[in-house]
């Protein structure tokens, strides 16, 4: 019998997350249900605080995915080796890199999800919060620390005390010339920027917490969803009950919904298949 080959869905966590197995359970319960096809799950580590941006100063991580991650995950699974086979997926800053890394590198994955996601990162400067060096950064807050790798990866400046070029700030203190649209999702500019990627993708699923009370990025997803779906972008813009970090599982297992329905589903694997001897028809030699 020829064995199946699947989808992967690369998930990236929230800051400062490892590697986990917290959606396992959520996922065998939905497949065992029905509820969504199988799928291969790639989780990956983030523990140290990492946006995955390629950087001068914190590493090339966006070649790590894109030239090594996803070809050692291609090569050991019974993946679909394609990028109508992979979606990438994240939550809060696992979201943006998810975003980002989608935008920056068309046609590795096919399809995005998105839990909650961080994309006000590299679009407003919170420039009260900074520290005023460099050397500052690991006692700095988790936001900023993020928002400060975006900033870097985008405007690398050695000679700055942040080591990143700043942006033109008006009297009340609005970013009127940000160097990292690039980098900024939020907003129309950078959307337009990265319109072919974008509209190559087979869907976007957007999910945002709805709940009141806690931490959500509402607003600057809604505002990224209306100017993808300007531009054609297909797919989602979902909201759920909770907050920030609620429930997350079952969030990851309605992306993941959304997606796979999307992605090639599948295919028998030639390496792995049987021939019966009956099929095989032999010409008979002429004397």
């Amino acid at each position: 019998a020829a064995r199946r080959s699947y989808p992967t869905l690369y998930r990236i966590p929230g800051w400062e997350t490892p590697a986990s197995r917290e959606y396992v359970a959520s996922l065998d319960a939905a497949i065992s249900k029905g509820w969504m096809e199988p799928a291969i799950v790639v989780s990956v580590d983030v523990r140290e605080g990492i946006v995955l941006l390629n950087s001068p100063v914190f590493g090339q991580w966006e070649d790590f995915m894109v030239d090594e991650v996803v070809p050692f995950i291609d090569e050991r699974y019974r993946t679909i080796p394609r990028d109508d086979g992979r979606a990438i997926m994240g939550h809060s800053t696992g979201g943006y890199g998810a975003m980002i890394l989608a935008a920056r590198h068309p046609g590795v994955w096919g399809a995005v999800g998105l839990n909650d996601a961080s994309m006000w990162a590299g679009c407003s400067l919170p420039v009260n919060e900074l520290p005023a060096d460099f050397d500052d950064y690991s006692s700095s807050s988790g936001y900023i620390r993020a928002w400060m790798q975006v900033a870097i990866a985008a405007a690398y400046e050695p000679s700055s005390p942040l080591l990143f070029r700043g942006a033109l700030i008006g009297d009340g203190g609005q970013v009127i010339e940000p160097p990292w649209d690039a980098y900024c999702l939020r907003h129309e500019a950078g959307v337009q920027l990265y319109a072919d990627a974008l509209l190559r993708l087979a869907t976007v699923q957007v999910l945002v917490a709805g709940g009141t009370g806690g931490v959500s990025n509402k607003r600057p997803n809604s505002d990224m969803w209306r100017d993808m779906q300007a531009l054609g972008v297909g797919g989602a813009l979902i909201e759920m009950p909770g907050t920030h970090g609620g429930d997350r599982g079952t969030r990851f297992v309605l992306l993941a919904r959304g997606i796979l329905p999307k992605l090639y589903s599948g295919y028998p694997d030639a390496r792995a298949q049987t021939t019966a001897w009956s099929d095989i028809k032999v010409a008979r030699a002429t004397p």
